[in-house]
Parts: C-alpha cells; structure tokens; sequence
C-alpha cells in the first residue's frame, strides 16, 4: 500500500513528463535539388547482399580457423542451410536494400512538391532518374534472395517482395506477387 501511495504521489508531482515536451522544430528537410543529389550520395545506397556470392561454388573454405572465422548467416549461406538466418534479426541482408528504398521514396515524393522549370529540368530530371534506378535495383536485390526464380506460369501467384512505393516508414506493405514485382523493376 505504500509503494502504491508513493508511485501515486510521484506520477502527480511529474508534471513535466517526457511526454509534453514538444518534438523539436529543427529537423531539417530536404527542399533543394542539391538536397536530394545529396541523398542519393549517401554511402548506405546500394549495397548488394553477398549471399550469392557466398553460396557460389568458386570458392572453398580451406581451413577450420577460417571456417570458424565466417558468421552463422555466412556458414549457413556457404553450406546451402534451409534457415539461412537462424532466426536473427535485423538481417543486413533484408534491411539495406529496404533503406536505399527509403531515400529513394523520399526523394521521388519531395521531387514531386518541387516545381520543375525551364532552367531546372535536366537536374531534376537525372535525380528523378536516379533514384527510381536506386529503388529498383533494390527491389531486384532482394527478389534475386529473397524469392523464388522467375517462372512465367507461376509469377502471379509466387512471392516476390513487399514494394514499398512511398516514404511512410509506418505503412505496413504485404508482399507483392512476383510478376508485380519485377514490374515494379521494369
């Protein structure tokens, strides 16, 4: 009962709690040209996974110290294991490729809020370009690890990936059919 009396006291006496205060004003967006150039710039853009490379056969693992040198998704992938990740999370593999898509909708949504003119059209035009070639060379990333191979009679029914099209990092996307999503690609 005391314990109880004490946290009731406590709560009411916390009236600056971290839940009012306000979220600061000084986030800076991107409203230039030049900042979206500089997004696309970002060293975290297009990396590719390595698990092809790493479950190829143009390589051995010639000892035990280099075998025990490898991670457990690097094993997995060398050895062709069927739970490649073991239950991980934050899977590098899966999570890098959906931030170059998120910069990448980022930009294509801000482009559009931006007027395009006459002395502008050529630099507008080539980030526009650029970063819908940074989301779907994304996007085939992943499919090309995370899907099954493309087969005509069955892409409209097999899984591709989830296309997130647009910046809203609370949007929940279900996975796309395979054929929807190598259209995205194309």
């Amino acid at each position: 009962a005391f314990l109880l009396l004490f946290m009731l006291l406590y709560l009411t006496a916390c009236k600056d709690s971290f839940l009012d205060v306000k979220p600061s004003t000084d986030i800076v967006s991107p409203k230039t040209l030049d900042d979206f150039q500089q997004m696309l710039d970002y060293s975290a853009i297009n990396f590719t996974s390595g698990l092809p490379l790493l479950s190829a056969d143009e390589y051995e693992i010639p000892n035990e110290k280099d075998w025990q040198g490898l991670t457990v998704t690097e094993r997995n992938a060398y050895r062709w294991a069927s739970d490649l990740f073991e239950g991980q999370e934050g899977v590098e593999d899966w999570s890098y490729p959906y931030q170059s898509i998120f910069y990448a909708n980022n930009v294509i949504n801000g482009l559009a809020a931006l007027a395009k003119n006459a002395g502008n059209q050529k630099e507008y035009d080539d980030i526009l370009g650029q970063a819908y070639f940074v989301r779907a060379f994304a996007f085939f990333d992943l499919v090309k690890n995370f899907a099954v191979p493309y087969a005509k009679k069955t892409a409209d029914t097999d899984l591709g990936v989830p296309l997130k099209l647009n910046p809203n990092s609370d949007e929940i996307v279900a996975r796309a059919s395979l054929q929807d999503t190598y259209d995205q690609i194309a």
